[in-house]
């Protein structure tokens, strides 16, 4: 649950933005509120999976 709300509060979620009904823009937002939550929770980064590059990525 933690490196869920980590995620969100740091990586954001996508935010579909609406205009007379139609779809105009696509947003990542992250989520201040739920930061400043789990940092006066203990500030601690919840163990989570590294995301890996494929190979040869990290030489771009």
């Amino acid at each position: 649950m933690e490196v869920v709300a980590y995620e969100r509060a740091v990586e954001g979620r996508e935010m579909v933005i609406l205009r007379g009904g139609k779809e105009v823009e696509r947003r990542i937002v992250p989520s201040d509120s739920l930061l400043g939550l789990l940092l006066k929770r203990g500030g601690r980064h919840p163990k989570k999976p590294t995301r890996r590059l494929p190979h040869g990525w990290d030489k771009l």
